[in-house]
């Protein structure tokens, strides 16, 4: 079972690959028109949320006014939390139960692809899990579906760039 859902996570981020070159040819608030009328793949929407389209509205050096911090705030309860590597490779991770404590809170997808750091894109990962994840998208479980927070990031950036109020 977990091959055919990795070959569809390979398949995804390859269609979200060639949805970023697409995206970066194309009019943004055409493609957002299509994510908003429902005519456009997952893999095409999460283009859509990629850094090259808003780079010219953010600062360098502060916090991502679309994306927010690239760090999540530190949690008091941290250390009852296991590393969620399961969700990502199919296995129990062999360290957890050693390693208690010991994990990091990550953007599932990845912040340097647009990414939010929203509770929602957060997942807890060991650091060889989380060294291993880096912002490799093939490992992202594009099989769960559409995030919660990427209407409300697409609708922040057209925002940004001025096409609705």
């Amino acid at each position: 079972m977990y091959m055919e859902t990795y070959k569809q996570r390979i398949e995804y981020t390859e269609i979200y690959l060639h949805a970023l070159e697409r995206s970066l040819q194309t009019n943004w608030f055409s493609q957002y028109g299509k994510y908003v009328n429902g005519d456009i793949k997952l893999p095409d929407a999460f283009a859509l949320i990629h850094p090259w389209h808003y780079e010219d509205i953010t600062t360098t050096g502060q916090e991502c006014p679309i994306r927010g911090s690239q760090r999540f705030m530190k949690e008091q309860a941290i250390s009852s939390i296991k590393c969620k590597a399961s969700l990502i490779w199919g296995y129990e991770c062999p360290l957890s139960h050693n390693l208690v404590g010991n994990v990091q809170a990550d953007h599932l997808f990845p912040y340097s692809l647009g990414g939010p750091t929203v509770a929602s894109n957060k997942i807890y990962l060991c650091t060889i899990h989380n060294q291993m994840k880096a912002n490799d998208l093939h490992v992202y479980p594009w099989e769960r579906g559409k995030p919660d927070w990427l209407s409300d990031c697409l609708k922040n950036i057209a925002k940004r760039k001025g096409f609705i109020q």
